[in-house]
């Protein structure tokens, strides 16, 4: 490399002795250097861990956010996917952790949320409604089983649960 080639160097401190001041400067030849201007980028050093870094995430997975996806008409066997989505609020909070979006399709989800991995500061669990589609969660329980006449027009049925509220279709009984 001839003078002419030479580049400008920084070195040192990075500002001066206690951070403020002037940059120092080198005039380098006969090695290749980062030129002055260029070190805003930082250093080789610097640019090898973090792609190290970021190697190691992608590699373990962390960092990556699963999308999942739940439909009344959907199947719990399925892996979650917007073609084949899950059946139950349940099975997406078994498999969704930090940093997952779990899609809910149209329809009433008669269950309560409770999922086995939380979500972290940086990276929620969230679920949400798919843009357009109106979703439900309601926290009751279906009372299926025979129902017989009662008087005139109440209706009867034995059941097992015990409840303080009761909502017939969509409205709560006095």
């Amino acid at each position: 490399m001839s003078a002419g080639n030479a580049a400008s160097v920084a070195c040192g401190p990075p500002r001066g002795r206690y951070g403020i001041g002037p940059r120092r400067e080198t005039r380098v030849t006969g090695c290749r250097r980062t030129p002055v201007g260029a070190e805003g980028s930082g250093s080789v050093r610097t640019r090898i861990g973090l792609l190290s870094a970021l190697a190691i995430l992608a590699v373990c997975g962390i960092g990556q956010a699963a999308e999942y996806y739940v439909a009344p008409r959907g199947e719990d066997a399925s892996p979650g996917t917007k073609a084949r989505p899950f059946r139950t609020l349940s099975k997406a909070c078994q498999v969704a952790g930090p940093g997952d979006t779990v899609y809910l399709r149209a329809g009433t989800y008669c269950e309560t949320l409770t999922p086995k991995h939380s979500g972290e500061p940086a990276r929620p669990l969230r679920f949400v409604a798919m843009p357009g589609e109106k979703v439900v969660l309601s926290g009751a329980d279906v009372l299926a089983g025979s129902w017989a006449r009662y008087r005139d027009r109440t209706y009867a049925l034995k059941t097992y649960r015990k409840f303080v509220q009761l909502f017939v279709d969509g409205k709560m009984m006095p």
